[in-house]
């Protein structure tokens, strides 16, 4: 921080009254942003979202650091998301007010200092938003394979395996 303000002095040594005074900072600190994760706090699985990860909170809380006392706006594409101010440790979180569509999402943030105007978009978080229930599994098959008889097994039918194979169908993931 500066504080300057001046007085003239003439040729003859006479002394003017001194200007009012003037502050400012100079701030040449490394302007920095960036997201680094999101809380899912919504449905049965909830905790740290990575990046590349999967919620099914449509509303996820994005942290991340940034300069000090910055004002960090949150986009996806040209759309802000919203903004946060970073704490004197430079962290920061921000929970969306309109909720996110399911699909695949890439956010990126910004950062608003005094001294440096909006910086750079950071690099991106990406992350998918699942609100999709998986299909019915099914079982296509019972296999005993103990005692006797043995193979798959019919509807209803009875075994002596405690252990039977069962063969089905399920969506991946």
């Amino acid at each position: 921080e500066h504080v300057f303000n001046y007085e003239v002095i003439d040729v003859a040594g006479n002394v003017g009254p001194k200007s009012e005074s003037i502050n400012f900072t100079v701030d040449t600190s490394a302007v920095v942003v960036s997201i680094t994760g999101a809380d899912d706090a919504a449905g049965t699985v909830t905790g740290p979202i990575s990046a590349g990860g999967v919620t099914d909170d449509t509303k996820p809380t994005l942290h991340g650091k940034a300069t000090a006392g910055g004002t960090v706006k949150v986009y996806e594409g040209s759309v802000l998301l919203g903004t946060a101010v970073a704490d004197a440790k430079g962290d920061w979180s921000l929970t969306p007010d309109t909720a996110l569509s399911e699909g695949k999402h890439s956010l990126t943030a910004t950062v608003t200092t005094v001294a440096n105007g909006e910086s750079a978009h950071s690099g991106a978080f990406d992350f998918e938003i699942d609100l999709t229930a998986p299909s019915k599994p099914t079982i296509t098959e019972v296999y005993d394979d103990v005692g006797v008889p043995q193979g798959a097994l019919t509807q209803g039918e009875s075994t002596d395996d405690t252990t039977p194979t069962l063969s089905g169908k399920a969506e991946k993931g």
